[in-house]
This record gives structure tokens, sequence and C-alpha cells, in this order.
């Protein structure tokens, strides 16, 4: 049972924010542009996964995703 609305709600997140910290590096600088990057990344991976394969299958993987 996949959960198409629930990723891409999740992606959506994640690319905003990568969208954010590529924007914004002058003014944020490289350690908060990466750390904003980094957690982009992490929303974008969730949301693929849960958007893939469901709230069951990520409930069972939580521990190795995070």
């Amino acid at each position: 049972m996949f959960a198409p609305t629930i990723g891409a709600a999740i992606v959506l997140v994640g690319v905003g924010l990568l969208m954010v910290g590529k924007i914004f590096l002058p003014e944020l600088g490289n350690t908060d542009s990466l750390s904003i990057c980094t957690t982009g990344f992490v929303l974008w991976t969730i949301g693929g996964f849960l958007g893939i394969y469901g709230i069951r299958a990520f409930q069972r993987a939580m521990f190795p995703l995070l």
C-alpha cells in the first residue's frame, strides 16, 4: 500500500529546502547552506521511500532510514 500524496508532500518540502540552500548560499554561508541542503536531501529520500513503498514499510524500516 503505497502513499503517493504523503510522499509527494515530503519530497516537495525536501526540494524546497534544497532550493533555499542553493539560492541563499551567499547570505547563509557554507555551513548553514550545507545543513539546509542535507536536510532537504534526507527529506527527499524519505518522501520518495514513503511514496513508493508506503507507510507500513516505512515503519518497519524507520531505524535504518533515520
